[in-house]
């Protein structure tokens, strides 16, 4: 066995296992905040069934080195006993390379893995919702209603709101001589006696007795349990009206009756949740159905992505390696050294190893924690410069474990596997460069024209520089013109596969080119109501990211989607997904929690929400 290629492999694979390590425990434990109706107090990111897939995906990882390793084996027997079946089949030298280059293989199962690995939130979600009997309930919703909970005037009944239940109490025989409507009127009251409390109780219960659906899944034994307390507050209410209370008596029926209010607010709590869902639901059936919109087929995934990436490079790296072996038959032309630096079989085999640059560009140079609360310039900087340094110290560790040797001229060949990663880097940053302009082949072509020249540049660059810094080097003006064009096919592959991607997926959720049709009118209004950025609220269950549609083809598109502060593309959902399962924490802000205050206030009003 070719032991540079075993410890190159060794050296990698625990370099990438140590790096999803990092990225997917890369918080100390945090303490939450408590959220409403009991969530768990304490819980870390590192979850036993965090550390059970982590095991999972390093064994997976281990024995995906271990097959690829035995493959290597396999063809140094056929190369060894076999030469002349060998040398006769340029397809096997080709198979032989992607085996010896393991960490490709090995590299793509870990990603794969690690965007599978649910993270401990996740758990900790599944397993409050398991208590409660309930839908899983958005963080946002239950931290709103929380703040709710803690302020005083919350929920509190206006002037207008208490005639009609001093009425009805009037004909149950529940006379409350304290209370009169003008109580109410500056937003306050049920601090001022027993009785104005018990009021304000009897007014939300009216409320959700007319606006709760009937009997939803989730509310129909809570709704039950709203009818028992109903019996016992009318026994509070004539003990109330009946006068003659002591202060113990008084102070016992004012804590029941806030218990009673704490009930009530987790009813409006999930009474939100199911007629947002309810809505949600609605919605999608009507894009998909109505709108012929494919709603749940078009979203660019970027597990999707990042295969097509990974088929892309490698099956061109086997296809340019197959063609040279080809070259070197027909044309009898001298094979260069498969190992030295310099030579055309190990610039392929890093040029390959750039999928693996792909993979931690993406995930290392993007997902950086509170990256939507700052300015984009500095966002784009930051990630450029972060993805740029990770990609190259890999580059350059996988060169110096592949030759086992330490070569100045790694310096040079580790900025071109860099310089691809920071291509990715910029392609995620700014989507709106896939949409803008007609057709479907314009956006796909310009991003694929735009990484080939650059990678190009910088591979011609890296040539240059090769026989300037090294003159003694055996760098052919045919090897730099080849090297260059190589360099040049790489990037525009690349780019091509990511414009075409996200180009189509992206128009096909943005744009609407009937603007006379119901569509139109349907998307205007929502554009009316919710408003044209972030929509998408950062919640797992009310997904607003399909409301961010347009009904002019010729507007600047990309304005509307940014991942500075908007969770409203459809790129920047993803990126925020894969960084929750991989822990990075992004904070919410008011102007992203904004949609959801909108849609409990438009189903219970105003003055429902807060003060």
């Amino acid at each position: 066995m070719d032991i540079q290629y075993f410890w190159h492999d060794v050296v990698l694979g625990l370099l990438f296992i140590f790096g999803v390590i990092g990225l997917r425990f890369n918080q100390w434990p945090s303490r939450e905040k408590t959220l409403y109706s009991g969530p768990p107090k304490e819980y870390t990111h590192f979850s036993r069934f965090s550390a059970f897939y982590l095991i999972y995906s390093c064994s997976i990882s281990i024995v995906a080195f271990f097959l690829s390793s035995m493959g290597t084996i396999l063809f140094q027997f056929l190369e060894s006993y076999a030469v002349d079946f060998y040398s006769a089949v340029p397809l096997l030298h080709g198979i032989r390379l992607q085996f010896g280059d393991s960490s490709i293989l090995a590299s793509a199962i870990i990603v794969f893995l690690i965007l599978k690995i649910p993270s401990a939130e996740t758990y900790e979600i599944r397993w409050r919702t398991f208590l409660q009997r309930a839908a899983r309930i958005p963080q946002a919703v239950y931290e709103k209603i929380a703040v709710l909970k803690t302020t005083p005037n919350s929920f509190t009944p206006q002037e207008k709101d208490i005639a009609p239940v001093l009425a009805e109490l009037k004909e149950k025989n529940i006379l409350l001589d304290r209370v009169a409507p003008g109580d109410f009127a500056n937003g306050g009251g049920e601090e001022q006696s027993v009785q104005h409390l018990y009021v304000k109780i009897v007014y939300l219960l009216m409320r959700i007795q007319a606006e709760a659906p009937d009997k939803p899944k989730g509310l129909a034994n809570f709704l039950q349990n709203l009818d028992d307390k109903n019996r016992r507050l009318s026994e509070i209410g004539l003990s109330l009206s009946a006068g003659n209370l002591d202060a113990l008596a008084e102070k016992s029926y004012g804590d029941e009756l806030y218990t009673l209010q704490d009930i009530i607010y987790e009813c409006i709590a999930r009474m939100t949740i199911i007629r947002c869902a309810s809505e949600e639901s609605q919605r999608r059936s009507f894009l998909r159905y109505n709108l012929k919109l494919p709603y749940k087929d078009t979203r660019p995934k970027l597990e999707g992505v990042l295969w097509l990436m990974l088929a892309g490079i490698v099956g061109l790296s086997l296809f340019l390696t197959i063609s040279y072996e080809v070259i070197v038959k027909l044309f009898g032309i001298s094979q260069l050294e498969r190992v030295s630096p310099g030579s055309f079989m190990a610039i392929l085999s890093w040029v390959k190893s750039s999928a693996v640059l792909y993979f931690s560009a993406i995930l290392t140079g993007i997902m950086t924690e509170k990256m939507f609360e700052e300015d984009q310039y500095e966002i784009s900087a930051r990630a450029y410069v972060w993805s740029f340094t990770v990609s190259y110290l890999i580059a350059f560790i996988y060169l110096v474990s592949l030759t086992g040797q330490l070569s100045p001229q790694f310096y040079l060949y580790s900025l071109s596997p860099a310089t691809a990663s920071t291509l990715v880097v910029w392609n995620l940053l700014n989507t709106q460069y896939f949409i803008i302009g007609k057709g479907r082949w314009q956006a796909p072509l310009r991003t694929a024209t735009h990484q080939a020249a650059i990678l190009g540049s910088v591979t011609l660059v890296i040539c240059l520089g090769r026989s300037i810094l090294f003159p003694g080097s055996s760098l052919t003006f045919a090897e730099a013109v080849g090297f260059t064009l190589f360099g040049g096919v790489m990037g525009g592959s690349m780019g091509f596969i990511i414009g075409f991607i996200f180009a189509h997926e992206i128009r096909a959720q943005l744009v609407c080119r009937n603007r006379r049709s119901p569509r139109a009118k349907y998307i205007e209004q929502v554009q009316a109501e919710v408003g044209p950025k972030n929509i998408y609220a950062a919640t797992e269950n009310i997904s607003m990211s399909g409301l961010m549609l347009t009904t002019d083809d010729d507007i600047d598109i990309g304005q509307h989607i940014t991942l500075r502060l908007s969770f409203a593309s459809l790129v920047g959902r993803v990126v925020w997904r894969t960084g929750s399962r991989l822990g990075v924490c992004f904070e919410h802000t008011e102007q992203s929690l904004q949609p959801v205050e909108n849609f409990i206030r438009r189903q219970f009003g105003p003055q429902m929400l807060y003060r």
